[in-house]
């Protein structure tokens, strides 16, 4: 029975094939999120060995049968790229991984931007109306709460802001301040009777 990891080839050429699990880990780039694409490299370095000892070929496919795919990424590419650095062969794989933003776009940015525009709209209540004023605390409210649900989704990240973060910043609380200005402004002067 062999039990050796390594096969001799007629030509004289030695296989090895090592099968582990590999614990690693990987620094995100957020600054796009949810629009992100992520490039990780996995390099495997031969431990005490010279180049011309152990020399790496990426002649064979990465095996992709019991990758499971997921519901937040797409496997975008995964290449093979053998180096050579003073002297001591290493092995590189560079895996392209792109973030799937439909979710996002339906339940963060949409709803954001109808929000916004239902701003907009708490112009067109004549300011007679009573509904006015509740419907521009209810907005208020809508945004606080929105606000919340976003920052949740959102990853933790100090390294950098993310796209969705800076979008939600510029966008939601600067209108409704605005509106909510203008709104104290209309009702304080019709209210006094001041045209």
């Amino acid at each position: 029975m062999n039990t050796s990891p390594a096969f001799v080839m007629p030509d004289g050429k030695v296989y090895v094939h090592v099968g582990d699990v590999f614990v690693s880990k990987c620094i995100f780039d957020m600054k796009a999120y949810p629009f992100d694409e992520q490039l990780w490299n996995f390099d495997f370095n031969p431990s005490g060995y010279m180049a011309r000892q152990v020399e790496f070929s990426c002649d064979l496919l990465v095996y992709l049968d019991y990758f499971q795919e997921s519901g937040e990424w797409k496997l975008m590419n995964i290449t093979c790229q053998p180096e050579l650095i003073y002297g001591v062969g290493r092995i590189r794989y560079v895996i392209h991984l792109s973030r799937k933003h439909p979710f996002f776009i339906i339940n963060m940015i949409l709803p954001m931007l109808l929000l916004t525009f239902l701003v907009v709209a708490l112009f067109w209540i004549p300011s007679d109306a009573g509904e006015k004023l509740g419907f521009g605390v209810t907005l208020l409210l809508s945004f606080s709460v929105f606000q919340l649900k976003i920052a949740e989704e959102i990853p933790r990240t100090s390294d950098s802001t993310p796209f969705l973060s800076k979008f939600e910043f510029c966008v939601g609380p600067k209108y409704v301040h605005r509106s909510f200005l203008c709104l104290t402004v209309m009702f304080s002067t019709h209210l006094s009777g001041v045209v």
